[in-house]
C-alpha cells in the first residue's frame, strides 16, 4: 500500500495541487497500480476529512475521487506524458535487452558456426591424411613390386582394409573411387588368378583318340617340338602356320624316353638306354652316348651351348656331364665331387644357363657354378615351391622359370633369386612342359592333348 509523509502532506495543504506532482511523484510506483489508486483515494477522503464508516467500495470510491477532487483532473495529461515516458523507457530497456540478447545469441551462432568449421576443418585434414597414406602405399607397392614382392603382398593386405574401413566414411567418394579403381587395376594385373581364356590354342591333338598327347615341348630352330613317348613320335609345330610336320615317327627308341634338350636345329633325348640326337638338318636319330653302367637314376637331360650335355643321376646322387670335340662325344666327367654335400636324391629338375639350378621336393633351391655351390638365396616369395616342380632356364633367357604345379603358379625369377612376378592360374597344376619366348613374349604350355600360349608381361 502507497502512503505519504505528514511533511507531503502538509505541504499539499500549503502549497495547493500545483506542488502535487512534484511532491507526490517521487513517490508514485506504476502510475495505475491499483495500490497507488487507493492511495490517492485515501489521501483525498483523509483531506477532505471524510469518516471511514463512509469509506465505499473502490469502484465506487473511484466516482468520488473523480467528482470532488477536481485538481486531480489536471494531472491526467501529466499521468499521460508521464505513462508514454515510462512506456518509451521500457521500451528503450526492452530494445536495449533485446539488443543485447541479439547481440549474445550472434556472438554463440558466430562461436558455435566457428568451432564447426574447425572441426570441419579438422575433418577435412584427417581425411587428406588418411587419402594421402593410402594413396602413397598404392604408389609404394606398385614400385616394390619387383624389388620386394613379399612386401608387397603386405602392403595390399593394408590396403584393402584400408579401403574397406573409408567406405563406411563419409569421405570425398570420388577421390576414393579413383584410388580403389587403381589399386584394383594394379592387383588383377598382378596378384589376379588368370581365366581359362587367357591361354589361347595353339594346337589340338585331339584327333589323336588318346588320353594324354605329349611329354615334353622344347623350342627347335625357332619352333616348337613337342616329343610323345607314348606313341615314339616328333613333331614339329610352326607357331606362324600351325603346321604340323612329323619328324620322328613311331620310334622304338623314343618309346623309352626320358627327357629331352636342345639347341640350334639338334635336339637330344635321353632314353633308357641312352642318349640319342636328332638333327634337323639330316632328319636322323642316332645314339651318340650309350647308357653307362655307373649311371643308377639318370632322369634328366640338358645342354649348354650345344656342345656339353649334364645327366641328372638321381640315384648316384651325380650330375654327370659330357663333352663334344671333332663331333666325338667324349667319356664323362662328375660335375662335382664326391666331397659334395648337396643330396640329389630328392631333385625333381633341373636347368642350365652356365650356371646348373636345382629344385628339390622339399621346395628348396640351389645353385652351382663349375662345381661349387653359389651363394644364392630366394626372396620375395610368400612361400616356397611345392612337390614337382620343373625349372625352366637356358642361355637365351634372362630369367628362371619355375612352374610349381601343387601350387598352380608359374613364378619368374631373375638369376639372382629375387621374384619379379608371379602368375597364378588352375590350369598350371596340368601343365606337362613349357617353353619360353622371351623375344616375343610368349610362353607356350603342353597342357593334356593340347598346346596353348600365355602373354609374357
Amino acid at each position: 500500500m502507497y502512503s505519504f509523509s505528514p511533511h507531503i502532506k502538509n505541504r499539499l495543504k500549503q502549497k495547493g495541487r500545483r506542488a502535487f506532482p512534484k511532491l507526490v511523484l517521487p513517490s508514485i510506483g506504476k502510475i495505475f497500480d491499483p495500490r497507488l489508486i487507493r492511495s490517492l483515494k485515501r489521501i483525498a477522503l483523509a483531506d477532505f476529512e471524510l469518516p471511514r464508516s463512509r469509506y465505499l467500495p473502490d469502484h465506487i470510491s473511484l466516482v468520488i475521487f473523480r467528482a470532488k477532487f477536481k485538481r486531480f483532473l489536471k494531472l491526467i495529461p501529466w499521468f499521460t506524458k508521464y505513462y508514454i515516458t515510462r512506456l518509451t523507457q521500457q521500451a528503450r530497456r526492452r530494445k536495449k535487452a533485446f539488443s543485447l540478447a541479439l547481440l549474445l545469441g550472434l556472438f554463440i551462432l558466430s562461436v558455435s558456426w566457428g568451432l564447426l568449421t574447425q572441426i570441419r576443418l579438422q575433418a577435412k585434414v584427417n581425411q587428406n591424411k588418411e587419402l594421402l597414406s593410402l594413396e602413397s602405399k598404392i604408389e609404394e607397392a606398385i614400385s616394390l613390386l619387383k624389388l620386394n614382392p613379399l612386401k608387397v603382398k603386405n602392403l595390399v593386405v593394408e590396403i584393402e582394409t584400408q579401403l574397406a574401413t573409408l567406405e563406411d566414411k563419409n569421405f570425398d567418394r570420388e577421390r576414393i573411387l579413383g584410388l580403389k579403381t587403381r589399386f584394383e587395376e594394379f592387383k588383377s594385373e598382378n596378384f589376379r588368378i588368370m581365366e581359362d581364356n587367357e591361354f589361347p590354342l595353339v594346337y589340338d591333338f585331339s584327333f589323336l583318340n588318346r588320353d594324354q598327347v605329349g611329354t615334353s615341348l622344347i623350342f627347335l630352330d625357332n619352333s616348337l617340338a613337342l616329343l610323345d613317348s607314348f606313341s615314339g613320335s616328333f613333331w614339329r609345330l610352326n607357331k606362324e602356320s600351325k603346321k604340323l610336320e612329323t619328324l620322328v615317327e613311331n620310334s622304338p627308341e623314343l618309346k623309352e624316353s626320358l627327357d629331352i634338350t636342345s639347341f640350334g636345329r639338334r635336339a637330344y633325348v635321353l632314353t633308357l638306354s641312352g642318349v640319342y640326337k636328332f638333327d634337323l638338318g639330316s632328319g636322323k636319330l642316332e645314339l651318340i652316348i650309350p647308357k653307362d653302367s655307373s649311371w643308377s637314376a639318370v632322369s634328366e637331360i640338358d645342354t649348354y651351348q650345344g656342345n656339353n650335355l649334364y645327366l641328372l643321376d638321381k640315384g648316384g646322387g651325380k650330375i654327370w656331364k659330357y663333352g663334344e670335340s671333332n663331333g666325338q662325344w667324349g667319356n664323362k666327367t662328375a660335375y662335382f665331387g664326391s666331397s659334395s654335400s648337396i643330396d640329389l636324391k630328392s631333385s625333381v629338375s633341373m636347368a642350365i644357363d652356365g650356371n646348373v639350378w636345382l629344385a628339390f621336393n622339399d621346395g628348396g633351391m640351389i645353385k652351382l657354378l663349375r662345381g661349387k655351390r653359389e651363394d644364392f638365396s630366394l626372396t620375395g616369395l610368400d612361400s616356397p615351391f611345392g612337390e614337382n616342380a620343373f625349372i625352366y632356364g637356358n642361355e637365351s633367357v634372362t630369367n628362371i622359370y619355375i612352374l610349381d604345379r601343387k601350387k598352380s603358379r608359374l613364378v619368374v625369377l631373375n638369376k639372382l633369386g629375387r621374384l619379379i612376378k608371379t602368375y597364378n592360374a588352375e590350369v598350371f597344376s596340368n601343365v606337362a612342359s613349357l617353353s619360353v619366348d622371351e623375344k616375343e613374349k610368349k610362353i607356350y604350355l603342353l597342357l593334356n592333348k593340347k598346346i596353348v600360349m600365355m602373354d609374357l608381361k
